[in-house]
């Protein structure tokens, strides 16, 4: 029997958690003439920021359970923690 229950799931939270973690979303230039200052998705969501850490954890430990309707409420809710959190 095999620990992981979802490998989709688990494959598109660590993609997206690696995506948000080291790559950056905007560039803050003062004029168009210098490159810009790479902005993380961190970095706009300050005060959220944790809390979409949090929530991309709790969708990769969802990749270890059983798929139920609860386990799938809290996924649906920790997706749109995130969507919430980085907006």
């Amino acid at each position: 029997m095999s620990l992981i229950r979802n490998r989709v799931l688990l494959v598109l939270g660590l993609v997206a958690l690696a995506g948000v973690l080291a790559l950056p979303i905007l560039t803050n230039a003062p004029n168009r003439l210098l490159s810009g200052r790479p902005i993380g998705a961190l970095d706009l969501a300050a005060p959220w920021g944790p809390v979409a850490i949090a929530a991309a954890g709790l969708l990769l430990a969802g990749a270890f359970v059983p798929s139920r309707r609860a386990t799938l409420v809290v996924q649906l809710l920790a997706g749109i923690g995130i969507a919430i959190g980085l907006v």
